[in-house]
């Protein structure tokens, strides 16, 4: 995925950086959430 961005300005790259970071913190709460209501099914 980061050889995709070597093209683009710098600019480019940093506002694509944080989207990337943006999803992923997204998707880790999403599976946190997912997680805690495994471990509360269990209880």
């Amino acid at each position: 995925m980061a050889v995709s961005h070597l093209g683009f300005a710098g600019a480019r790259y940093d506002q694509d950086k944080s989207f990337g970071v943006e999803n992923l913190r997204a998707a880790f709460n999403q599976v946190k959430m997912y997680v805690m209501e495994l471990l509360m099914g269990i209880k």
